[in-house]
């Protein structure tokens, strides 16, 4: 298998991408599908560089609530009120553990993924609905001139709604062309801090207007980031305690639970990779490998990754297991063939890592070599 060109194409749906936010997108959807092969050292050397880029006050309690979510983002049960809310998803997620059959835990596995995906679905709306509303009520403090003053389009939302509502002569033409007209508005004033005219300054009711526009559910479920912001003293000594703390909790979990924590807790947190050194935790994952079935389940896993992202132009076949697509682009015809009759049921995505010559050096290992 080619897993250089899988590297670099991973390397490239990455940072073709031309601003941080969606370099950070692309970047935290692959990373649970990358195996991880990085040593707990390197591990955390990496979070503690990610979190200094996290945008808070400098302040302790500010620092102290960002290592509270992150704690709840590696290990929710650390969480004071973890399985209070939302019983049936934890209860879901304990009977997982209990499938010894791999058709039954990926059907079940699924099903439960869309259910979550549904819930933040509905969460999304019901915050787009609040920051609606949130708007509605600044209009009460604004006058009718002082609204038209905002953006052009405002005067003319205004009486192309009252054409709708008297009923005039071209409301069914004003209707139908009046969802356009808003997306073509709303576009535009979702460009930050757009200024109407260069001779006056934005009127700070607008860029509230605007900010509720433009927030989504991943304001709520991301971070900002800082430019060259440098932290007091106190400040950084609490993020570094979190990452000490990290490293204790990381050693007492088994090798597989710790490897995916591992691997969702960097996709939660700010990219900070340089393009090269992304390109090798990529290639070093796929080394050391002396099982084919990880081989194959990883690969499959990022090709549907790079797919959806548009990484692509022909899509692969959605209707084989195993799409034909990844054969041609990563594997030679002997791997293919002998990939096509190995039994999936003998499938261990973390492979035990005492059966490769030991290169413990190199990856999370738990050997005394």
């Amino acid at each position: 298998m080619d897993f250089n060109r899988l590297a670099e194409d991973c390397t490239n749906f990455v940072f073709k991408e031309k601003t941080v936010k969606a370099r950070q997108i692309n970047a935290s959807r692959l990373f649970p599908a990358i195996p991880l092969k990085i040593t707990k050292a390197n591990f955390l050397d990496y979070v503690k560089k990610s979190i200094h880029h996290i945008d808070i006050e400098d302040t302790t309690d500010a620092a102290t609530f960002l290592t509270a979510i992150l704690g709840q983002l590696f290990d929710g049960r650390d969480f004071a009120f973890y399985g209070k809310d939302f019983k049936d998803l934890v209860e879901s997620l304990k009977e997982l553990t209990e499938y010894d059959d791999p058709i039954d835990f990926f059907e079940e596995a699924d099903s439960l993924e869309q259910t979550i995906n549904t819930l933040f679905d509905l969460l999304h709306a019901i915050y787009r609905m609040i920051c609606t509303l949130s708007n509605l009520l600044l209009f009460e403090h604004i006058d009718f001139n002082t609204l038209a003053e905002l953006h052009p389009s405002f005067f003319d939302f205004y009486h192309c709604i009252k054409k709708i509502l008297t009923d005039a002569e071209d409301a069914s033409f004003l209707q139908a062309s009046l969802n356009e007209r808003v997306d073509e508005v709303q576009k535009e004033l979702q460009i930050q801090l757009v200024k109407v005219s260069k001779a006056k300054e934005t009127d700070p009711m607008f860029i509230l207007i605007q900010t509720y526009l433009t927030m989504d559910m991943s304001s709520l479920f991301g971070f900002a980031l800082n430019k060259n912001k440098k932290y007091s003293e106190e400040t950084i000594a609490i993020l570094n305690k979190f990452v000490d703390e990290l490293g204790e909790h990381i050693t007492k979990l088994p090798v597989a639970e710790r490897k995916l924590r591992m691997q969702y807790f960097m996709s939660s947190i700010p990219f900070v990779m340089p393009e090269a050194t992304f390109k090798s935790y990529v290639t070093a994952g796929f080394s050391n490998i002396s099982k084919p079935q990880q081989t194959l389940l990883s690969a499959m896993a990022i090709h549907s990754i790079l797919e959806q992202g548009g990484y692509f132009t022909s899509p692969a076949d959605e209707d084989s297991m195993v799409p034909e697509d990844i054969y041609k682009e990563y594997m030679t015809e002997e791997e293919i063939n002998a990939l096509h009759g190995f039994d999936y049921e003998d499938v261990d995505y973390y492979i035990d890592e005492h059966e490769h010559g030991c290169g413990c050096g190199d990856h999370d290992c738990d050997c005394n070599h």
